[in-house]
């Protein structure tokens, strides 16, 4: 086997295919760009540890390609672009589960790929309007409550409303608005549902639909491949990469490693050890082709491991059409590797 790998095939491509589900979108016609925050999926069993779901993804108008895709702290709640400036507006955030809803207000600059996290305070944003007069100095904000202190359950539902002015928004730096700026009226929150997500990237492009992380995937001697996808969904995929059936599976998979975060122990089956590694992040899938261990990495790295002793043999970032990837099942195939992703995409390596 090569030391790296390069993708000849991607079975289960589509428009949109790397940010997984659809959260929040917004279309530029005159740059030709798109916008959509999304959530990748969660991984269970493996690589949990730091694992950050949510990206946002900048398509070209044109071809629907992926210009590029950055992985954020939090869940996107609405994204908008500026009137004028080369500038994406992102509110972003979440409640903890416990007492407080967090967040940011980034500013994507489109010509440089910075990213600003504009507020002092963490906050969820949940939803972000330039306003198109005033040449877009004005930015109209929809913002959770601190905490559920003040209104309990309604504070799912309810926020403050303000309005940042900036004569120039490329100018802004991180942290600089502050509390002040954010004191509005409280009213219903806007709030974008998964349904009207959905329906927007659909508008966009009718061959887009959701599918989930590839969990598990295996070749069969005719040249087919069969994965198992979140749901959890069975899959046949034809040498022709057209998918041929797909049906409720169950699956289940033994072996003599163990998986903790970043840690990789290799034992016998009596429980004697024969090695252990700790590797740069937490893994997320592996699979054993001879000598050689392949390691799935959480961060989109992927490890030549070798099996007897040990020890990394190569490492490379996994990627498709350019863009950062993330492997969530690998399994031999006869010309090379195949590689089930994050954003429910099956690879074909050699």
């Amino acid at each position: 086997m090569p030391q790296t790998l390069t993708v000849h095939r991607v079975l289960g491509d589509q428009p949109f295919a790397e940010i997984g589900e659809p959260q929040a979108v917004a279309v530029d016609p005159g740059r030709g760009l798109i916008a959509i925050g999304g959530h990748q999926g969660w991984l269970y069993q493996r690589g949990a540890e730091g694992w950050r779901p949510h990206v946002l993804g900048l398509y070209d108008r044109s071809d629907l390609r992926c210009r590029s895709l950055l992985r954020l702290r939090y869940p996107v709640r609405s994204v908008d672009f500026h009137p004028r400036q080369p500038l994406l507006a992102v509110g972003t955030g979440s409640y903890d589960g416990g007492w407080s809803f967090h967040g940011e207000l980034l500013l994507l600059h489109l010509d440089t790929g910075t990213v600003v996290s504009a507020l002092a305070d963490s906050r969820e944003v949940r939803a972000v309007r330039w306003r198109t007069w005033r040449h877009g100095r004005v930015l109209d904000l929809a913002l959770a409550p601190f905490s559920e202190s003040e209104f309990g359950n309604a504070a799912m539902t309810i926020g403050f409303d303000a309005m940042v002015t900036r004569d120039d928004w490329l100018a802004v730096g991180d942290g600089e608005i502050g509390f002040d700026e954010l004191d509005g009226p409280l009213r219903d929150s806007d709030v974008i549902t998964p349904d009207q997500a959905r329906a927007a990237v659909e508008a966009l492009s009718p061959d887009w639909s959701h599918r989930g992380p590839i969990r598990a995937v295996a070749p069969l001697p005719d040249g087919r491949v069969l994965a198992t996808v979140d749901g959890p969904r069975l899959e046949s995929w034809l040498p022709a990469e057209e998918l041929e059936w797909s049906v409720d599976p169950v699956v289940e998979v033994e072996s003599t490693l163990v998986c903790k975060g970043p840690e990789i122990t290799r034992h016998r089956p009596d429980g004697e050890i024969l090695w252990h590694l700790t590797v740069d992040h937490p893994v997320t899938a592996f699979h054993v082709d001879g000598s050689l261990l392949y390691v799935a990495l959480n961060s989109g790295a992927l490890l030549g491991v070798d099996f007897d002793a040990g020890a990394v043999l190569w490492q490379q970032e996994l990627s498709v059409h350019g863009q950062p990837s993330v492997g969530s099942s690998l399994a031999s195939a006869d010309s090379g590797l195949l590689i089930g992703t994050v954003d429910g995409r099956i690879l074909d390596c050699r």
